[in-house]
């Protein structure tokens, strides 16, 4: 192989799938069939009676973090102690620093973090806008990182198409809500900070006030309907918004979820209602707004 000056006639045979010395012979004792169909030969070959056994590469795990140095590696048919399949460690004198454990050794993505072997949900470095950024990871439904949050605890962000709050009593602050929103929409285009994925995941928190009389309550994410439900007043109980005292005004809490195939770099969150009276009479708000993507 006159392109690789690690092979030449005469130098010593190693494990490491080349030919190093010109001699196919000398690859292994038993020559060089494929008994087991496996696509391994000679010293590639653990067992060539096990098409699951052939050489793999290792990589030193001189921290203990289960991700190893790609500058350390060794060929076997297992696992040598103290190192590992991984090669992804962007420090092995340091525990602390692995994919999305340090903002010097970031993941792309917590899908990216969960295929290098993160499988717990939490807190992980990963890129956002370009630049490393603690996420919270759902690595339990699938490797989600999460790109947008509101509460509404603050000042609502800046993208919303309304402004006003209401305390909710123990459903804490909502957006819109009692006095604020009832017919109609409110909407927000979120960045997706730059994260390349294929879908997008919407959970929200939805609020009927009042006196609902089978009006529509829905919840949009780019266009496509996740949530659609007629409410009424009945359900529910009193809980912060307008107490005549009986049934008729009684509110209810929705966990809404969906998620959508979706690529662009925004993607647009409308919540709505048929509403058609008054806020002071029947009205909706929305909580806890949050938008992952994978």
């Amino acid at each position: 192989d006159d392109a690789d000056p690690a092979n030449f006639a005469g130098n010593t045979e190693l494990c490491d799938g080349a030919d190093n010395d010109c001699d196919p012979a000398t690859e292994a004792a038993g020559g060089e069939s494929d008994g087991d169909g496996d696509g391994a030969i000679g010293c590639e070959d653990c067992d060539d009676a096990d098409p699951g056994l052939i050489e793999t590469e290792f990589f030193a795990d001189a921290d203990g973090d289960g991700f190893g140095d790609p500058a350390a590696t060794v060929f076997d048919c297992s696992a040598p102690s103290g190192f590992v399949e991984d090669d992804n460690d962007c420090d092995d004198g340091d525990p602390a620093v692995f994919p999305g454990g340090d903002a010097s050794c970031p993941g792309l993505d917590c899908l990216e973090l969960l295929d290098l072997g993160n499988t717990a949900d939490g807190d992980y470095w990963v890129i956002l806008d370009g630049l490393p950024a603690l996420a919270e990871c759902d690595m339990a439904g699938g490797g989600w990182t999460l790109v947008f949050f509101d509460d509404f605890e603050s000042a609502p962000d800046a993208g919303w198409s309304l402004s006003s709050t209401y305390l909710c009593g123990p459903w804490t602050t909502l957006l819109g809500g009692y006095n604020n929103l009832a017919g109609g929409t409110v909407s927000n285009l979120v960045s997706l900070a730059g994260v390349a994925h294929s879908e997008v995941r919407l959970e929200l928190s939805y609020a009927k006030l009042d006196s609902w009389d089978g009006e529509t309550g829905w919840v949009d994410l780019d266009g496509q309907t996740i949530w659609s439900a007629g409410l009424y007043y009945w359900e529910g109980a009193e809980v912060c918004g307008w107490n005549r005292g009986w049934n008729g005004s009684w509110d209810d809490l929705h966990a809404i979820s969906g998620t959508i195939a979706h690529t662009d770099a925004t993607v647009e969150v409308v919540a709505g209602s048929s509403l058609d009276q008054g806020a002071d009479d029947e009205s909706f708000g929305i909580d806890d707004v949050a938008v992952w993507v994978r």
